[in-house]
């Protein structure tokens, strides 16, 4: 029987994946059709709609700040899920973009300001049962990518996949769109000569996640520690696991 493919196709993503298939402790992998990462849902179309109801999604969190969400609606009023609002940055994502700040910034700031926030987001995960669930941010690389990771990590899936999963944005995201973006950033925000927008809007570098591990790591002992320090209790870490991995 083959694998089920990883990207989902729709017409209005770019970097909507299926996070099933990925080896964990005890001998289990992830479920597939069950947690899926994903860009922006603003520019879906209806046979988009209709193939979400179709695998079943029945919760969407969403990791977008209030201004992105209201410049960018998501086009989910078709879709019979549970739509929750979980904004992952307690200010704009255009503050980083003004002042020119580099991805261990943000990832800094994610981790040891909003941690509340992004251990708030797994909740949702775990509390989801059998439910297919998509988490999304604006490219479904950095936010999402961090949601993702240490949930994949709570559950005992292989780091070396945990790595690889979030590096595999930049395959997905194209160049000529991104191109646009960072021009559209610059004059908005009259970078002349940024440092950072380039790699802040292109790169999911497997060296930025796995500096995130190391300091959660160097200060809490593990992720579970970390989870259980910002509001995760041991019963969502099983219902997490539960949740997530099936066992063979």
């Amino acid at each position: 029987m083959s694998e089920p493919e990883r990207l989902v196709p729709l017409a209005g993503t770019y970097n909507l994946r299926d996070v099933g298939g990925y080896r964990a402790a005890g001998g289990g992998t992830t479920r597939w059709g069950k947690l899926y990462r994903s860009d922006s849902l603003h520019a879906l179309t209806d046979a988009d709609v209709a193939e979400l109801a179709r695998r079943g999604v029945k919760r969407v969190i969403d990791l977008r700040s209030d201004d992105e969400a209201d410049f960018s609606p998501s086009r989910l009023d078709a879709l019979d899920a549970e739509i929750i609002r979980n904004p992952l940055l307690s200010g704009p994502t255009s503050d980083y973009i003004a002042r020119d700040a580099a991805l261990a910034e943000l990832y800094s700031d994610i981790v040891e300001r909003e941690g509340d926030r992004l251990i708030a987001a797994i909740r949702h995960i775990a509390g989801s049962g059998d439910d297919p669930v998509i988490v999304h941010c604006t490219a479904g690389k950095d936010r999402t990518g961090l949601v993702v990771a240490l949930a994949l990590d709570l559950v005992g899936v292989d780091r070396a996949e945990i790595i690889a999963d979030y590096a595999e944005t930049e395959k997905n995201l194209p160049a000529p769109l991104l191109d646009q973006i960072v021009e559209r950033l610059r004059a908005r925000h009259v970078l002349e000569n940024p440092v950072n927008l380039d790699a802040l809007v292109r790169l999911s570098p497997a060296a930025e996640l796995e500096r995130v591990f190391a300091s959660i790591e160097a200060q809490y002992g593990s992720t579970r520690e970390y989870a259980l320090a910002h509001g995760l209790t041991d019963a969502d870490v099983d219902g997490l696991r539960r949740a997530l991995i099936e066992t063979h």
